[in-house]
């Protein structure tokens, strides 16, 4: 089974980590607060994106169950979202469209933290960020990665990406 990503959950309230979206900077802000000694880098490889910290507050999404869990989810526009993915592995919208099971390019859907009554979203500004920041108990202002220079794209590649992420896109709009 693919990796589905991971999730950070204590005290009742937690934060799923999903890739170019800009958890990482509050996962690590986390870390920070709770393991002041601690390494909070990732694992940050084309097919693999993960804490490398092994503490009971990380939960392995592809084995834990969180629709019952209460937890925050940065959210990007989907478009963005996978463009960011394409910069970062230096690959073509094709080749990213033809690898949707890699944690870069998954969906929010395919993580399975669209369908949790308890989740509570969050939009990736830096507002957005901060507000998630303030809901986790954490007194700090972050801000957003610099995204570098994201692929152009042409409608129909736009439109594929759409389809493509057509649950993660409906959801998005209604943010």
């Amino acid at each position: 089974m693919a990796n589905k990503g991971f999730m950070w959950h204590k005290d009742n309230i937690g934060l799923a980590l999903a890739t170019r979206s800009g958890s990482q900077v509050i996962f690590k802000e986390l870390i920070k607060k709770n393991y002041p000694e601690a390494n909070s880098d990732f694992v940050n490889t084309e097919t693999e994106w993960k804490p490398t910290i092994k503490v009971p507050e990380v939960k392995d999404l592809s084995v834990t169950d969180c629709s019952h869990l209460d937890f925050a989810v940065i959210f990007r526009n989907p478009v963005e979202r996978f463009k960011n993915s394409c910069l970062r592995l230096s690959c073509s919208v094709e080749e990213g469209l033809n690898n949707l099971d890699n944690i870069h390019f998954m969906s929010l859907k395919k993580m399975g933290v669209l369908d949790c009554v308890n989740a509570k979203y969050f939009p990736y500004s830096n507002s957005g960020l901060n507000d998630c920041c303030t809901y986790l108990g954490l007194d700090v202002t972050v801000t957003l990665p610099e995204d570098g220079d994201m692929p152009t794209l042409s409608q129909e590649q736009i439109d594929l990406i759409k389809q493509a992420y057509s649950y993660d896109c409906e959801a998005f709009s209604k943010l």
